[in-house]
C-alpha cells in the first residue's frame, strides 16, 4: 500500500515563491507600494510591530479542523480524485494559467462593473489599475471571498484577503498578470451568521457585539439589507469595548464612514475592507450586481433544465465522501439543487418535485420550461448556492486559483462531478493563511508559566491545572499523583484476589476502582481550581491570554475581529501583516506582534 503523501506544495522546499530576477512586463505593485508609498517611519514603524520569526504548528495538533481538510494537506493521494488535477506549486500555476486563459470571460463587462463599484467603496489607485489589467486576455484572477461579516467578521477574512493579494504578488513576479479578488458573497440570506463580531473588553473578556437586523428585512439576502440607524448604536458598543489609544480616531471614522445608515451590508462590508487594503491593489466585487447575474443566465438555465442530473451528480459525489469516512460539509437530499430564487423579497432555495420544480417549504410548483423563461428574463433573481458558487465564480472570473479556508476546502470535495457536468474545470483550490497573532504582554505569560501556544489548545482547566501543577503547588500536586498510583497498585491486587475466590467478584472491583479513581480526581481538579482562584492574578493572566489566544475552544481567526489588533497597533498591522506572512507554508502561523 502507497504511504500517505502530503500535498505538492508542502514537499516544496522552497516555501515561498522567489522573486525574479529579471524584469517583467507584469507591474509589481508590491515594489511600487513599498517604494513610493511607504515612508521611511512607516516601514520603521511596521518592523517593529511585527517580529520576523513565525512558529508553525501542524493542523494535525489542532482539533477540532475537518479531517478531510487534514488529508487534503497530508495525505493528499487519499483525496486527490475529489479535486482538480492541477500541481499548485507557482511554476506550475504558470503553465496552468494559459489554459484559463483559453475560456471566453466577459471581461469588458467586469471592469465596467469593478470600476464603478471599487470607485463607490473608496479603493485605491492600485486598484484601479488591477482592473483595468482585468480587460487582458492574459491577465488571471487569484480569487478568494466571504458573507460580509459585521466590521468584515472573524480574522479569517482579512486573512483570506492578505493570501490572495500575497500569491498575485509572488505569481507577477513570475510574469503572470495576476489581480486578487474578494467576492462579498451578497447572496446569502443567512443573516444570522453575518450580524455579528466578538471583540475582548479593557477587562479581558470575550464580548459579541450584534446589530439588530430590523425584522421586516429577515430572509432577504444579505446584500439587501439595508443599515438603520441601530448601527450609530453597534459602533459605540464597539468602540467601548476597545482600549482608548492614538488609532482609534482613525478607527472610529472609518467604522462611521463605512456603516451608514441606509447603506447595505455588504456596502458596509466593502468600504471597511477598501479602507484597510486601500494601497494593496485588492479588488473587492459585489456579485449582486444585476449586471453581473446576466452572464451566468446560462449557467442557471442548465442547472434548471438539468435538475434531476445535477441532484444525481451532488449525490453520487456526497455519497462518496461518506464512504471515504468524511462528513459531507453540506447535506444534499433527493430534492436538492443548488440555485435560490428572491420570490417576495425573500430568498429561498428551489427543489425538485417530480417533473417540476418548487420552492423550499412552500407549495409553489413551477415547469422547468417556466422557470427557464423567468432565467432569461430576470437572471437577477437568482442566485447560485453553495455548491454552486465556486462554478459561478468561475463563469465570471479568469479564475486561476481560488483561496479558501477548511470548510470551503471540505466543501470543494463534494463538487466536481458537479462541475465536470455544467462545463466549467475544477477550480484549483489554495489554502489560505492560518495564524495566531500573539502579543508580546501574553508571550510574555506563556514564557513565565511554561507554556506553549499549543497547550492552550487543551482550554482552560487543563492550563490552569498545568500552572497549579507545576508554580504553585507542586508539593500537593505530586502527593496526589503518588495516591493516584498506589492507590490503583492496591485495587488491583485486591480485584486480583477476590476473582480468585470468586470471578464474579473480578467486574465489581473494576466498578469499585473507577469511582474511587473518580472521585480523586474530582477531588484534585477542585482543589486546583480552588487554587487557581486564590491566586486571582494568575487566574486572570490565564483567562485573558485565552481570550484572545484561544477564544471560546477556537482559533483566534475565528473567535475574534481584528478591530481588536487594529486598536492597539494602528494602520500598520494589515500591510504589515503581508510582508510577514508565508503564504505558501500551509500550517498555521503564530505571528509575534507588538
Amino acid at each position: 500500500m502507497e504511504a500517505p503523501r502530503a500535498h505538492p506544495c508542502l514537499l516544496w522546499t522552497n516555501r515561498r515563491a522567489p522573486r525574479s530576477n529579471t524584469s517583467s512586463p507584469i507591474r509589481d505593485y508590491s515594489r511600487r507600494w513599498s517604494c513610493d508609498r511607504m515612508s521611511d517611519q512607516h516601514e520603521r514603524n511596521m518592523n517593529s510591530l511585527i517580529h520576523p520569526q513565525s512558529q508553525f504548528v501542524s493542523f494535525r495538533d489542532i482539533p477540532g479542523v475537518t479531517p478531510l481538510f487534514v488529508d487534503y494537506l497530508y495525505r493528499f493521494q487519499r483525496v486527490k480524485h475529489l479535486y482538480a488535477d492541477v500541481d499548485l506549486r507557482p511554476e506550475a500555476l504558470m503553465a496552468y494559467a494559459s489554459t484559463v486563459t483559453r475560456l471566453a470571460f466577459p471581461r469588458d463587462l467586469l471592469v465596467t462593473v469593478l470600476l464603478e463599484q471599487n470607485h463607490r467603496f473608496g479603493s485605491g489607485p492600485e486598484t484601479m489599475a488591477a482592473i483595468e489589467e482585468l480587460g487582458d486576455p492574459s491577465s488571471v484572477a487569484i480569487v478568494t471571498g466571504q458573507q460580509p461579516g459585521l466590521f468584515t467578521g472573524p480574522i479569517y477574512t482579512i486573512l483570506k484577503a492578505l493570501t490572495a493579494v500575497s500569491i498575485s504578488r509572488d505569481l507577477r513576479a513570475r510574469g503572470i498578470s495576476a489581480v486578487p479578488i474578494f467576492w462579498i458573497e451578497g447572496d446569502d440570506h443567512d443573516q444570522a451568521e453575518v450580524d455579528h463580531c466578538y471583540l475582548v473588553d479593557r477587562d479581558g473578556q470575550r464580548r459579541k457585539v450584534s446589530y439588530p437586523v430590523d425584522a421586516s428585512q429577515a430572509g432577504r439576502p444579505i446584500g439587501r439589507v439595508s443599515l438603520t440607524e441601530a448601527i450609530s448604536g453597534t459602533i459605540d458598543e464597539a468602540l467601548g469595548l476597545l482600549p482608548a489609544s492614538e488609532f482609534m480616531p482613525l478607527l472610529e471614522r472609518q467604522l462611521r464612514d463605512a456603516y451608514r445608515p441606509g447603506v447595505s451590508l455588504s456596502e458596509a462590508f466593502a468600504r471597511l475592507m477598501a479602507s484597510w487594503f486601500r494601497d494593496l491593489g485588492l479588488v473587492l466585487i459585489d456579485p449582486t450586481d444585476p449586471r453581473l447575474k446576466r452572464p451566468l443566465a446560462g449557467l442557471f438555465e442548465k442547472v434548471v433544465v438539468t435538475a434531476s442530473e445535477v441532484n444525481r451528480r451532488l449525490r453520487e459525489q456526497t455519497a462518496e465522501l461518506v464512504r471515504l469516512g468524511y462528513h459531507p460539509q453540506f447535506r444534499v437530499t433527493e430534492e436538492s439543487i443548488p440555485l435560490f430564487i428572491e420570490h417576495e423579497g425573500r430568498r429561498i432555495a428551489l427543489v425538485r418535485r417530480r417533473d417540476q420544480l418548487g420552492l423550499k417549504s412552500r407549495e409553489d410548483a413551477f415547469s422547468p420550461q417556466a422557470l427557464v423563461e423567468n432565467v432569461r428574463r430576470q437572471p437577477e433573481r437568482f442566485s447560485p448556492g453553495v455548491a454552486l458558487r465556486p462554478i459561478a465564480q468561475d463563469v465570471l472570473l479568469p479564475t486561476l486559483v481560488y483561496i479558501g479556508g477548511p470548510s470551503e476546502i471540505a466543501y470543494f470535495g463534494q463538487i466536481k462531478r458537479l462541475s465536470e457536468w455544467l462545463d466549467r474545470p475544477m477550480t484549483p483550490i489554495l489554502p489560505r493563511a492560518s495564524a495566531t497573532l500573539m502579543e508580546r504582554r501574553y508571550a510574555r505569560t506563556l514564557e513565565r508559566y511554561g507554556l506553549r501556544w499549543t497547550d492552550l489548545l487543551a482550554g482552560f482547566d487543563r492550563v490552569l491545572r498545568s500552572v497549579v501543577q507545576h508554580h504553585l503547588a507542586s508539593e500537593t500536586t505530586d502527593l496526589f499523583d503518588h495516591t493516584e498510583r498506589w492507590l490503583r497498585d492496591r485495587l488491583s491486587e485486591i480485584g486480583r484476589a477476590v476473582a480468585e475466590v470468586d470471578p464474579t467478584l473480578g467486574q465489581a472491583a473494576r466498578t469499585t476502582a473507577d469511582k474511587m479513581l473518580y472521585q480523586l480526581n474530582n477531588l484534585r481538579t477542585r482543589f486546583i481550581e480552588a487554587r487557581g482562584r486564590k491566586e486571582q492574578t494568575i487566574y486572570r493572566q490565564i483567562q485573558r491570554a485565552l481570550s484572545v489566544l484561544y477564544p471560546d475552544g477556537r482559533l483566534q481567526e475565528r473567535g475574534l475581529n481584528i478591530l481588536h489588533f487594529l486598536s492597539r497597533y494602528g494602520p500598520d498591522l494589515v500591510p504589515g501583516l503581508l510582508g510577514t506572512l508565508d503564504v505558501w507554508h500551509w500550517e498555521h502561523h503564530v505571528v509575534f506582534i507588538g
